[in-house]
Protein backbone atom coordinates (compact mmCIF):
# COMPACT_ATOMS: atom_id res chain seq x y z
CA UNK A 1 0.00 0.00 0.00
CA UNK A 2 1.42 3.93 -0.68
CA UNK A 3 1.88 6.18 2.13
CA UNK A 4 -1.27 7.91 2.73
CA UNK A 5 -1.32 11.15 1.49
CA UNK A 6 -0.96 14.26 3.36
CA UNK A 7 -4.70 15.56 1.21
CA UNK A 8 -6.57 12.39 2.20
CA UNK A 9 -4.92 12.34 5.85
CA UNK A 10 -5.80 15.56 6.35
CA UNK A 11 -9.58 15.40 4.74
CA UNK A 12 -9.93 12.58 7.03
CA UNK A 13 -9.02 14.54 10.29
CA UNK A 14 -11.33 16.90 9.37
CA UNK A 15 -14.42 14.77 9.09
CA UNK A 16 -13.44 12.76 11.89
CA UNK A 17 -14.11 16.15 14.42
CA UNK A 18 -17.73 16.20 13.05
CA UNK A 19 -18.33 12.15 13.34
CA UNK A 20 -20.96 11.24 15.43
CA UNK A 21 -20.90 7.80 16.96
CA UNK A 22 -24.60 8.24 18.28
CA UNK A 23 -25.46 8.21 14.41
CA UNK A 24 -23.28 5.99 12.95
CA UNK A 25 -24.99 2.54 13.49
CA UNK A 26 -28.32 3.60 11.81
CA UNK A 27 -26.74 4.65 8.85
CA UNK A 28 -24.97 1.34 8.68
CA UNK A 29 -28.06 -0.59 9.19
CA UNK A 30 -30.07 1.38 6.68
CA UNK A 31 -26.88 0.68 4.13
CA UNK A 32 -27.53 -3.35 5.51
CA UNK A 33 -24.15 -3.19 7.07
CA UNK A 34 -21.84 -2.52 3.66
CA UNK A 35 -19.49 -0.20 5.62
CA UNK A 36 -19.00 1.57 8.58
CA UNK A 37 -20.40 4.86 8.72
CA UNK A 38 -18.79 7.84 11.15
CA UNK A 39 -22.49 9.27 11.71
CA UNK A 40 -21.80 12.36 9.70
CA UNK A 41 -25.17 13.22 7.81
CA UNK A 42 -24.94 14.70 3.80
CA UNK A 43 -25.39 18.15 4.29
CA UNK A 44 -22.82 18.32 7.87
CA UNK A 45 -20.44 16.43 5.08
CA UNK A 46 -20.86 18.55 2.27
CA UNK A 47 -20.14 21.71 4.13
CA UNK A 48 -17.23 20.28 5.40
CA UNK A 49 -15.69 18.81 2.15
CA UNK A 50 -16.56 22.61 0.95
CA UNK A 51 -14.60 24.65 3.62
CA UNK A 52 -11.61 21.79 3.41
CA UNK A 53 -11.38 22.18 -0.50
CA UNK A 54 -11.00 26.07 0.00
CA UNK A 55 -8.49 25.52 2.56
CA UNK A 56 -6.52 22.70 0.94
CA UNK A 57 -7.80 23.19 -2.87
CA UNK A 58 -8.52 20.10 -5.02
CA UNK A 59 -5.73 17.45 -5.96
CA UNK A 60 -4.41 17.48 -9.21
CA UNK A 61 -5.89 15.97 -11.66
CA UNK A 62 -3.66 12.83 -12.30
CA UNK A 63 -3.57 12.48 -8.68
CA UNK A 64 -7.35 11.65 -8.44
CA UNK A 65 -7.36 8.09 -8.90
CA UNK A 66 -4.76 7.61 -6.19
CA UNK A 67 -6.87 10.40 -4.04
CA UNK A 68 -9.81 7.97 -4.72
CA UNK A 69 -8.36 4.51 -4.10
CA UNK A 70 -7.44 5.80 -0.71
CA UNK A 71 -10.30 7.64 0.42
CA UNK A 72 -11.79 4.35 -0.58
CA UNK A 73 -9.24 2.53 1.65
CA UNK A 74 -10.60 4.06 4.91
CA UNK A 75 -13.68 1.95 5.99
CA UNK A 76 -15.91 5.48 6.59
CA UNK A 77 -18.86 5.54 3.93
CA UNK A 78 -18.66 9.33 4.59
CA UNK A 79 -15.28 8.95 2.78
CA UNK A 80 -16.58 7.18 -0.26
CA UNK A 81 -18.79 10.01 -0.68
CA UNK A 82 -15.65 12.48 -0.38
CA UNK A 83 -14.21 10.54 -3.23
CA UNK A 84 -17.09 11.16 -5.74
CA UNK A 85 -17.89 14.23 -4.99
CA UNK A 86 -14.25 15.38 -5.47
CA UNK A 87 -13.95 13.91 -8.66
CA UNK A 88 -17.22 15.76 -9.38
CA UNK A 89 -15.40 18.78 -8.51
CA UNK A 90 -12.70 18.04 -11.39
CA UNK A 91 -15.12 17.72 -14.53
CA UNK A 92 -13.72 20.29 -16.51
CA UNK A 93 -10.88 18.11 -16.18
CA UNK A 94 -12.22 14.80 -17.31
CA UNK A 95 -11.32 12.58 -19.68
CA UNK A 96 -12.28 8.70 -20.62
CA UNK A 97 -9.97 8.09 -17.79
CA UNK A 98 -12.56 9.37 -15.40
CA UNK A 99 -14.96 5.85 -17.09
CA UNK A 100 -12.29 3.69 -16.12
CA UNK A 101 -12.12 5.10 -12.47
CA UNK A 102 -15.55 5.72 -11.67
CA UNK A 103 -15.93 1.53 -12.80
CA UNK A 104 -13.35 1.37 -10.09
CA UNK A 105 -15.14 2.81 -7.76
CA UNK A 106 -18.66 1.49 -8.31
CA UNK A 107 -16.74 -1.96 -7.78
CA UNK A 108 -15.25 -0.92 -4.20
CA UNK A 109 -17.57 -1.85 -1.75
CA UNK A 110 -20.60 -1.58 -4.19
CA UNK A 111 -23.64 -0.86 -3.09
CA UNK A 112 -27.02 1.26 -4.47
CA UNK A 113 -25.57 4.58 -2.86
CA UNK A 114 -22.36 5.15 -4.77
CA UNK A 115 -23.72 3.14 -7.80
CA UNK A 116 -26.00 5.83 -8.25
CA UNK A 117 -23.96 8.64 -7.86
CA UNK A 118 -21.43 7.45 -9.50
CA UNK A 119 -23.51 6.83 -12.90
CA UNK A 120 -25.51 9.81 -13.25
CA UNK A 121 -23.28 12.10 -11.27
CA UNK A 122 -20.15 11.06 -13.67
CA UNK A 123 -20.22 8.66 -16.14
CA UNK A 124 -23.82 9.99 -17.00
CA UNK A 125 -21.40 13.41 -16.89
CA UNK A 126 -19.74 12.58 -19.40
CA UNK A 127 -21.23 10.84 -21.71
CA UNK A 128 -23.86 13.23 -22.38
CA UNK A 129 -21.37 15.47 -24.53
CA UNK A 130 -20.11 12.00 -26.13
CA UNK A 131 -21.70 10.78 -29.27
CA UNK A 132 -24.41 8.09 -30.02
CA UNK A 133 -22.24 5.78 -30.78
CA UNK A 134 -19.81 6.29 -28.28
CA UNK A 135 -22.88 5.89 -25.42
CA UNK A 136 -24.17 3.07 -27.22
CA UNK A 137 -20.45 1.27 -27.20
CA UNK A 138 -19.86 2.20 -23.24
CA UNK A 139 -23.31 0.64 -22.77
CA UNK A 140 -22.34 -2.59 -24.14
CA UNK A 141 -19.35 -2.40 -22.43
CA UNK A 142 -20.78 -2.35 -19.27
CA UNK A 143 -23.52 -4.82 -20.27
CA UNK A 144 -20.96 -7.42 -21.66
CA UNK A 145 -19.20 -6.98 -17.66
CA UNK A 146 -21.96 -9.16 -16.45
CA UNK A 147 -21.79 -6.90 -13.09
CA UNK A 148 -24.92 -6.27 -11.51
CA UNK A 149 -23.82 -2.72 -10.42
CA UNK A 150 -22.04 -2.01 -14.02
CA UNK A 151 -24.92 -3.55 -15.46
CA UNK A 152 -27.35 -1.28 -13.46
CA UNK A 153 -25.41 1.66 -14.31
CA UNK A 154 -25.94 1.05 -17.94
CA UNK A 155 -29.55 1.55 -17.08
CA UNK A 156 -29.53 4.44 -15.41
CA UNK A 157 -26.50 6.77 -15.98
CA UNK A 158 -29.15 7.89 -18.76
CA UNK A 159 -31.93 9.10 -16.01
CA UNK A 160 -30.62 13.17 -16.10
CA UNK A 161 -30.79 13.42 -19.77
CA UNK A 162 -34.57 14.23 -20.41
CA UNK A 163 -35.10 14.68 -23.85
CA UNK A 164 -31.54 13.64 -24.90
CA UNK A 165 -32.35 10.00 -23.44
CA UNK A 166 -31.52 7.60 -26.47
CA UNK A 167 -35.04 6.14 -25.83
CA UNK A 168 -33.56 2.82 -28.30
CA UNK A 169 -30.99 2.29 -25.73
CA UNK A 170 -32.64 2.37 -22.95
CA UNK A 171 -35.63 0.51 -24.22
CA UNK A 172 -32.80 -2.05 -25.80
CA UNK A 173 -31.41 -2.61 -22.32
CA UNK A 174 -34.64 -3.28 -20.62
CA UNK A 175 -35.19 -5.87 -22.98
CA UNK A 176 -32.41 -7.51 -22.50
CA UNK A 177 -32.37 -7.69 -18.95
CA UNK A 178 -36.02 -8.10 -18.48
CA UNK A 179 -35.57 -11.41 -17.03
CA UNK A 180 -33.03 -10.64 -14.21
CA UNK A 181 -34.29 -11.88 -11.02
CA UNK A 182 -31.83 -9.15 -9.51
CA UNK A 183 -33.81 -6.53 -6.99
CA UNK A 184 -31.35 -3.57 -7.79
CA UNK A 185 -31.85 -4.55 -12.08
CA UNK A 186 -35.57 -4.44 -11.58
CA UNK A 187 -35.75 -1.42 -9.28
CA UNK A 188 -32.94 0.16 -11.35
CA UNK A 189 -35.00 -0.31 -15.00
CA UNK A 190 -38.35 0.57 -13.05
CA UNK A 191 -36.45 3.86 -12.27
CA UNK A 192 -34.77 4.61 -15.26
CA UNK A 193 -38.23 3.84 -17.53
CA UNK A 194 -40.07 6.15 -14.46
CA UNK A 195 -37.83 9.11 -15.36
CA UNK A 196 -38.17 9.11 -19.01
CA UNK A 197 -42.22 8.65 -18.57
CA UNK A 198 -41.67 11.99 -17.35
CA UNK A 199 -41.44 12.91 -20.88
CA UNK A 200 -42.47 10.48 -23.29
CA UNK A 201 -45.25 8.57 -20.69
CA UNK A 202 -47.02 6.70 -23.60
CA UNK A 203 -43.85 5.23 -24.87
CA UNK A 204 -43.11 4.48 -21.34
CA UNK A 205 -46.47 2.71 -20.52
CA UNK A 206 -46.79 0.81 -24.23
CA UNK A 207 -43.82 -0.61 -23.48
CA UNK A 208 -44.20 -2.09 -20.13
CA UNK A 209 -47.46 -3.38 -20.99
CA UNK A 210 -46.34 -4.75 -24.54
CA UNK A 211 -43.05 -6.77 -22.67
CA UNK A 212 -42.68 -9.25 -20.00
CA UNK A 213 -41.46 -7.26 -16.90
CA UNK A 214 -41.21 -8.10 -12.73
CA UNK A 215 -43.97 -6.41 -11.21
CA UNK A 216 -41.51 -4.83 -9.69
CA UNK A 217 -39.96 -2.52 -12.38
CA UNK A 218 -43.78 -2.42 -13.47
CA UNK A 219 -44.87 -0.47 -10.67
CA UNK A 220 -41.52 1.75 -10.37
CA UNK A 221 -41.98 2.27 -14.10
CA UNK A 222 -45.89 3.48 -14.14
CA UNK A 223 -46.01 5.08 -10.67
CA UNK A 224 -46.45 8.43 -11.46
CA UNK A 225 -48.51 8.33 -15.14
CA UNK A 226 -50.79 4.84 -14.32
CA UNK A 227 -51.98 2.03 -16.77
Amino acid sequence: MKKQLPYVRNLYAAMSEAANPDYAPAMKKYMKDVCDFMGIASPVRSALLKDFIKNEGLPDYEVLPLVVRQLWQLPAREMHYCAIDISVKLKKQWDDDILGLSEEMILMTSWWDTTDAISSGIIGEYLRKQSQDRIRTYAEHLMKSDNMWLQRTALIFQRKYKDQTDKELLFSLCERLSESKEFFIRKGMGWALREYAYREPELVRDFVLSHSVSPLTRREALKHIGE
